[in-house]
């Protein structure tokens, strides 16, 4: 019996199965007959199995690849958009997109003013360490509140269209992501002007941190959207979790202020301490995030990425049964 070696999956299996796949699947396919397959000695029951789990496998890698091309052919839909909600935030302000810097430098301020006065903080030190925590923890949640209310507020065009669901989360995520972009170009000037001393090849790293953080505002927003539209008290619910992951998380107090309260766990078992580490490092302490730093944020995006994945596969095609 003629065995086939199936690219990308790493497995021989006879020609039967073989047989089984779409003639899409069969035309990427070549044969081999370097391996000896024991499929011929298994039994009936587990032959079935083995068929249906090749089956389920092509099945996912197709339907994944579909499912990506269809997001990038609607890439001028879903970038219209993005634009469409930066311009409605912007209309007729008289400073703009400068907003995306003041803003969390005027929070900054308030709380620099605080820690300053009563906890005694170095000024210069405080002001930078609070507005790079402010930014990313704004992202962080315009990403999670925006994205909850993602669906809901494109239903008119979810009702028109059959766009990938993925894609209306991807908008909330992008205008996050935008103003972030904005005000971090702000802290790099100032860390150029203020301590150029921190400028050092750390800095190389942070594309990637950019990359990492996106990639866990996305999936993070999609879960949102979906679970949000689902059950609609939940955009009120997220917004008081995330008040306590606030003060939890140390986005204006230091970590050793955890540390000294007994409560620095709190720090190292949280993963926003750990996404904040991968933009701080290098711009505050001119130095490349730490190991720990990158292992819980990818096991954070994994996480997230999978239950994504999962809420995705069961809703795509009926969330718009609840809108």
């Amino acid at each position: 019996m003629d065995n086939i070696l199936l690219p990308g999956l790493g497995t021989i299996y006879p020609r039967s199965v073989y047989l089984c796949l779409s003639e899409k699947t069969r035309d990427s396919t070549k044969f081999s007959n370097d391996v000896i397959s024991n499929f011929t000695s298994l039994s009936f029951e587990m032959r079935l199995i083995h068929i249906q789990q090749m089956r389920q496998n092509i099945y996912v890698i197709l339907m994944n690849s579909e499912y990506l091309q269809r997001i990038y052919n609607s890439r001028y839909f879903w970038w219209h958009l993005t634009l469409s909600d930066l311009r409605a935030k912007y209309q007729r302000t008289a400073l703009g997109l400068l907003w995306a810097i003041i803003q969390p430098l005027g929070m900054t301020l308030i709380f620099a003013f605080v820690l300053i006065n009563i906890f005694k903080q170095p000024a210069q030190d405080t002001i930078l360490y609070i507005y790079s925590g402010l930014i990313a923890w704004e992202l962080i949640m315009f990403g999670v509140v925006s994205g909850s209310m993602s669906f809901l507020n494109a239903a008119p065009y979810m009702k028109q269209f059959a766009h990938p669901i993925s894609i209306y989360p991807l908008r909330s995520a992008l205008v996050g992501f935008v103003n972030f972009g904005l005000a971090f170009i702000g802290l790099i000037l100032w860390v150029l002007i203020r301590q150029p001393e921190n400028l050092s090849l750390s800095w190389f790293i942070l594309p990637i941190s950019m990359i990492l953080l996106f990639s866990v505002i996305w999936p993070g927003a999609i879960i949102c959207a979906i679970i949000g539209t689902l059950f609609r008290d939940f955009s009120q619910l997220i917004t008081l979790l995330l008040q306590a992951l606030w003060f939890a998380s140390p986005v204006f107090f230091s970590p050793q202020v955890f540390i000294n309260s007994g409560i620095g766990f709190l720090v190292y078992n949280n993963p926003v301490y750990h996404l904040l580490e991968l933009i701080r490092a290098p711009i505050l302490y001119g130095i490349f995030p730490s190991t720990s730093d990158y292992g819980y944020s990818v096991l954070t995006m994994l996480i997230l990425w999978g239950l994504a994945l999962y809420l995705i596969s069961h809703f795509e095609k009926r969330i718009i049964l609840y809108i």
